[in-house]
């Protein structure tokens, strides 16, 4: 019986299939969505559960549950999915997640591995690194590279002095908005290409738009103004002065530039 550690186990599907050949025991996973954890521990109750794989200590956890033999996950593969590769959201935190798997098997060194991934992560589109500490990975790998161009802002949203900007770190730092703020209103501007979406949207994350304006009422430079703008045209649309159709063009700025 080999021993098994599951890494973003979903429902635990994964895991129903290696335990069905009556060979591996499944002895922890990690999924960090908490409806999916619930769902994975009903699915796999002798199994320990864990939340993000980010936190992962392998070594307290082979103390813990014993050696592990054998890693096994499907990382969020929209990163190198066919679908994303002509979007600017191909550098994205999903292939960072995909690292962390290779983290697991690095600590761990199993016996054996197997990464349910799409095709697309052979692809020579998606051989690309996404900063300076990978490069001696990438040498000693004798991968071949050819560069290439990324645009990750539109032409149109482009002002004097952004690349001043982007090449600065702390510039940078300052004017991402928190995570939650970001992810709320790119909602809203994903579903404005459809009436019925988008008003079910507005509906669904009304207290999280309006709360997220009040951090974000101060002007300032372009970035600083285009969020102004966005939240408050999220405010004139919740006070009935603002018509859903308008409200695309309104907050576009402030998302492109917090992509």
């Amino acid at each position: 019986m080999y021993n098994v550690v599951d890494l973003f186990a979903g429902a635990g599907g994964l895991s129903l299939g290696f335990q069905q050949t009556h060979r591996y025991c499944i002895k922890a996973a990690f999924e960090q969505n908490p409806a999916m954890q619930a769902t994975y521990r009903r699915n796999h109750p002798n199994t320990a559960v864990y939340g993000d794989v980010r936190c992962a200590d392998y070594a307290a956890l082979q103390e813990e549950l014993g050696p592990i033999d054998v890693v096994i996950g499907g990382p969020p593969c929209q990163g190198f999915s066919n679908a994303n590769r002509q979007k600017n959201t191909a550098v994205s935190q999903n292939n960072a997640l995909v690292k962390e798997y290779i983290r697991a098997v690095l600590e761990i060194r199993p016996k054996a591995f197997v990464m349910e991934n799409v095709s697309m992560l052979k692809s020579d589109v998606h051989r690309f690194f996404l900063s300076q500490k990978d490069l001696p990975l990438v040498e000693a790998g004798s991968l071949k590279l050819q560069e290439s161009h990324i645009h990750l802002l539109d032409a149109e949203y482009i002002f004097e002095g952004v690349l001043e900007i982007v090449q600065n770190p702390h510039a940078v730092k300052k004017l991402l908005w928190m995570k939650e703020d970001y992810l709320v209103l790119n909602i809203i501007y994903k579903a404005s290409k459809n009436a019925m979406k988008l008003s079910a949207a507005l509906k669904k994350h009304k207290n999280k738009l309006l709360n997220a304006a009040v951090r974000y009422e101060k002007d300032g430079g372009q970035i600083e103004a285009a969020g102004h703008q966005a939240f408050f045209a999220v405010k004139e649309y919740y006070a009935g002065g603002l018509a859903e159709d308008e409200l695309r063009d309104r907050i576009a700025p402030a998302v492109m530039y917090q992509r």
